[in-house]
């Protein structure tokens, strides 16, 4: 078992290997293969992404918030999310972000 798994293993790395020998294509144009660089417009008649193909990732938040929490504080943050989701679909980086090259593919 542990012979078959390690022969698996080998043949696995040896593939990836041959694959980036032979690739021709760049980095930036593997990731504009693979996420698009199609930029959408945010704001408009409809939600982005509504009226268009999936986007290849999402990212669901959930919130608990405090009881003495006021309106106002609400919605600093939740403009200060609906900022970062914009920014992410023009292809720039979401502010205070610690890793801004993830953001440099627009996200649709």
């Amino acid at each position: 078992v542990l012979f078959g798994g390690a022969a698996a293993g080998l043949g696995a790395i040896a593939a990836l290997g041959i694959e980036s020998l032979t690739s021709t294509t760049a980095p930036a144009e593997a990731a504009n293969q693979l996420h698009g660089n199609t930029v959408i417009p945010f704001y408009g008649p409809h939600q982005a992404g509504i009226a268009t193909k999936p986007q290849a990732h999402a990212t669901y938040i959930a919130l608990t918030l405090r009881e003495n929490l006021d309106r106002a504080a609400v919605q600093r943050l939740l403009r200060l999310l609906t900022d970062d989701a914009a920014r992410l679909t023009q292809g720039q980086a979401a502010l205070a972000d610690t890793e801004p090259e993830l953001g440099a593919v627009p996200a649709r």
